[in-house]
């Protein structure tokens, strides 16, 4: 957060702003989503449940001094999540109808307008701005909470009290690269029909042209890199311009215009 000072010179008034800014609404989302499973007990990977499966695996063996006492985790995890008790972490707001805190805010946000769309996560006449603010603060914690834990159990791993298959840590979770790219090993082009074939197996060749045949000539005239600049446009010259066309009504019937960019 930062605070902002206005002054207006001509008067000599003073104003103060406290100003936080926040994530966008549709990556909370995201980022609740992926936490959510640690919050709920009858989720595979609840928080718990990691720790009560830690604490059986290493029951017999006392961890060093540099790791807090399982229980001390799961103690400090239930501060973060449980529900039902009056007491803010960090944020509490006053309105027409009482006193809310931050964790309500966050569950109202999450169930009542993330998740489901429950009007009885409402909580004592707090704004949807409102519910959302204390939920970013909430989910803040506890996502940087979770990042401890994971560090916890690589830890662990790394000095042996727990046996893991290594590509767990290893393995992606998220897609970071969003283009797929697929070899294309044939390409056909007809008209339109209504009448769509019933599966591939059905398909008759001979009643379809031949796509590669067509851009295996185009590709003999080096004008072609002309033709990928169409949408600047350029000027096709002949003999490709025929060839194009072609080209272009063969196929780009099936596809997207894009093919010609």
């Amino acid at each position: 957060m930062t605070i902002e000072i206005t002054k207006t010179h001509k008067t000599g008034a003073v104003s103060y702003e406290m100003v936080r800014r926040y994530p966008d609404e549709e990556t909370m989302e995201s980022l609740a989503a992926r936490v959510r499973p640690l919050m709920l007990g009858s989720e595979t990977i609840a928080f718990k449940k990691v720790i009560d499966a830690l604490r059986t695996i290493i029951k017999t063996t006392k961890l060093p001094d540099e790791f807090e006492p399982l229980t001390t985790w799961l103690g400090e995890w239930n501060q973060l999540v449980l529900r039902g008790t009056d007491n803010a972490q960090a944020l509490a707001i006053q309105t027409d109808e009482g006193m809310v805190t931050d964790r309500d805010l966050m569950y109202s946000w999450l169930y009542g307008d993330v998740v489901h769309s429950n009007a009885q996560e409402d909580v004592k006449g707090a704004t949807y701005e409102q519910r959302y603010f204390g939920a970013v603060d909430v989910l803040a914690r506890i996502v940087d909470f979770v990042e401890s834990a994971l560090y916890l159990v690589h830890k662990l791993y790394e000095e042996g009290f727990v046996k893991m298959d290594a590509r767990v840590f290893e393995e992606g979770v998220t897609v970071r690269d969003t283009t797929k790219r697929l070899p294309v090993v044939g390409a056909y082009a007809r008209e339109v029909t209504d009448e769509g074939p019933p599966d591939f197996e059905s398909i008759d060749l001979t009643q379809w042209e031949n796509g590669f045949e067509l851009m295996e000539e185009v590709l003999q005239h080096d004008v072609c890199t002309r033709w990928s600049m169409r949408a600047a446009g350029s000027q096709i010259a002949p003999p490709a311009t025929a060839l194009m066309r072609q080209l272009w009504d063969s196929i780009a019937s099936q596809m997207e215009p894009a093919i010609g960019q």
